[in-house]
């Protein structure tokens, strides 16, 4: 059986490898550059500024 992640579930898995294996603040960069304003980003306290 296939099982379907939903959107917020795979964003956090994939910020959970971004950060495993980059600075959190590499980590902030990415996400603005590709603008990544989402709330898990917020959540995670990486995009407190704008």
């Amino acid at each position: 059986m296939i099982q379907v992640k939903s959107e917020q579930q795979v964003l956090q898995e994939g910020f959970q490898i971004l950060l495993s294996n980059m600075e959190p603040s590499a980590v902030a960069r990415y996400a603005q550059s590709k603008d990544l304003q989402c709330s898990l980003c917020h959540q995670s306290g990486l995009l407190e500024y704008e």
